[in-house]
This record gives C-alpha cells, sequence and structure tokens, in this order.
C-alpha cells in the first residue's frame, strides 16, 4: 500500500507550485519556512507562484530536472496540478493544504504544518491514488464530480467570487441557488447499465468526505478502484435538502445514513447526459455541462503521505 522513495530521490530537487492568496494569504506566510524546512533536509526548491486560473496547470506540466512537486494551496490548486502533470511518469506529490475545504488533505491526514510536511518529504512515503477521468473532455478529477445542485453553486459563485473565499460564502450561495435552481432530468449509466432516466441530482465520489462538514461515504476508498455514486431520483428540492442534511449527521456520527429516494451505488464507469443544461463541477470547481462520461484510472496519483505506524 505504501511505498518508500527516500532512497530512489538523488537529485533532491523539488518543484514548489503555490497559490499565494489561498488559505486567506497564510500561503504567503508559510511558504517561507516551507523552503526552509526543505533545505535543513537537503533538498533545493524552486517556487513558481501562480497568478491567474490555470497557472498551476501550466506549471505540472513541465517536470524535467525534478523529483517531486510540492503543492501549497487548496483543492482547486491540487486539481489544476493533477490536470497539468504527466501520470505516465510516476512523480510524486505533496500537498501543504492552505485553502478553504482541503477535502483531499483531509482524507490522507496531510499536516498544515510546514515541518512536518518537509519532514513527509525526506521520508518519502506515498500512496497511489485513483484518479476520476471524463473521457469527453480529457479533465481529471481525485475527489468528486457532481452534477445538479451543488454544480450550479459552484459555477455561480466562480463568477462571482473575488479574492479568497470562506466556507460561509459556499453556504450564502448554496441558500440563494436553491430558491431559484430547476431541477433537470438526467440519464445516468453505471458501467454500461442504465440507473435512471430522469435523476434530479448525481455525485461521483472517489473520497468519504464532500467538503465542510459533509460526509456521505465513511467507508469510501480512494485506492479502491470504484467511484461511489449517488443517485437522487426525483426531482424536488425537499429531496436535495434531506441529502446534505443526511452528509452533515454522518459527518457528526460517522454512520452511513440512507434515504429511500437515493440511490447509492458503485462502479468504474458512469456517463450522464441530459437534454437541458445541467452544470457539472469537479473537485469543487465549475467543470462546464452535461454530457460527461467519467471513468476510475486506478492508483494512478502518487502522493506524499505520513508513514504507516509501525
Amino acid at each position: 500500500m505504501y511505498n518508500d522513495r527516500s532512497k530512489n530521490m538523488k537529485k533532491r530537487r523539488l518543484k514548489i507550485i503555490a497559490n499565494p492568496v489561498s488559505g486567506r494569504g497564510s500561503t504567503g506566510r508559510s511558504i517561507p519556512r516551507l523552503r526552509e524546512e526543505l533545505a535543513a533536509r537537503g533538498f533545493e526548491t524552486d517556487l513558481f507562484l501562480t497568478d491567474k486560473r490555470g497557472a498551476a496547470r501550466s506549471f505540472a506540466a513541465s517536470a524535467d530536472g525534478y523529483d517531486a512537486f510540492i503543492c501549497v494551496g487548496g483543492d482547486g490548486t491540487v486539481s489544476e496540478v493533477i490536470n497539468g502533470i504527466d501520470l505516465d511518469r510516476i512523480m510524486p506529490i505533496a500537498v501543504l493544504p492552505a485553502g478553504t475545504g482541503n477535502v483531499l488533505a483531509k482524507e490522507l491526514k496531510l499536516p498544515r504544518h510546514t515541518g512536518r510536511l518537509a519532514d513527509i518529504v525526506a521520508r518519502g512515503s506515498t500512496v497511489s491514488i485513483d484518479v476520476g477521468v471524463d473521457t469527453l473532455h480529457g479533465r481529471r478529477f481525485c475527489m468528486m464530480a457532481s452534477a445538479g445542485f451543488d454544480s450550479a453553486v459552484v459555477h455561480r459563485f466562480s463568477v462571482a467570487r473575488k479574492g479568497t473565499m470562506h466556507m460561509w460564502q459556499y453556504l450564502l450561495w448554496g441558500m440563494k441557488v436553491v430558491e431559484s435552481y430547476a431541477m433537470q432530468p438526467i440519464r445516468v449509466e453505471v458501467d454500461g447499465k442504465v440507473v435512471e432516466k430522469k435523476a434530479g441530482y448525481v455525485l461521483v465520489s472517489n473520497v468519504r468526505s464532500y467538503g465542510g462538514p459533509l460526509t456521505f461515504v465513511p467507508q469510501a476508498d480512494p485506492r479502491d478502484g470504484l467511484f461511489d455514486i449517488f443517485v437522487i431520483r426525483r426531482r424536488r428540492k425537499r429531496d436535495l435538502i434531506r441529502f446534505f442534511s443526511f452528509g452533515f449527521l454522518t459527518y457528526l456520527t460517522g454512520q452511513h445514513f440512507r434515504m429511500g429516494d437515493c440511490l447509492h451505488l458503485t462502479g468504474r464507469e458512469v456517463s450522464l447526459s441530459s437534454d437541458a443544461m445541467v452544470p457539472v463541477q469537479m473537485d469543487g470547481d465549475a467543470a462546464g455541462f452535461l454530457p460527461v462520461r467519467l471513468s476510475v484510472d486506478p492508483r494512478r496519483l502518487s502522493l506524499m503521505v505520513p508513514a504507516p505506524p509501525a
């Protein structure tokens, strides 16, 4: 499950890709400390600061001369790096979480402390997790993708967003959107079988946490080669409210709450389509509209993680 790469890092040169405005500006303060901690452990670092959307993806596309990437930022920065790297090179990534949700960091128990992250890099312990791929558009995700209500929130929030963001802003936009959002029918296929023709909402997850105080799959494993898929069968807003309420209860108790009009399936391929303009989000970023065809690429992303207990 875990691999020790410390003996293989001969050049000990790292590429740091950082979003300086994430974490309410805390990233800018943590970068010098991180570089000092890494230098003390024998690493050379080159710093690349993002200044616009897509910059992290461009920086990640070039890995020549580096042994690993370090991503400093939130889930959006991580998502861009994952979409920029060449997965065939098996370039490990370390993540210093500095965003609002930090879903991936919570999933893998990654520290915010620069010294602890430097220790993880020096140890070189990695784990390989599944990557989701939208084969219609060539976009990757490692946490989740969805179509429907929450995607509409993400789309509108991304347009209105200015500067750093806070969790309460997501909640505020959620309350605004739920009043006006019209749930459109979604056709859902899982591993080639039609499971619903007029679903109201679909969540395709690779991890336990959804973000914030919400958990839908406490037993999810990002290394099992399977998506966890939730399908709200009816187009009723009260079902949406119940679904997200159950996510809150699962977060609090660790128990998986089920609702009658919601399917929970697992699968390797998910196709979603609609005659309407149904928005899509992937890893918390706006990702266009349906249709999408999502496939699992098993254990394709190498991430540096704390070493397992002895």
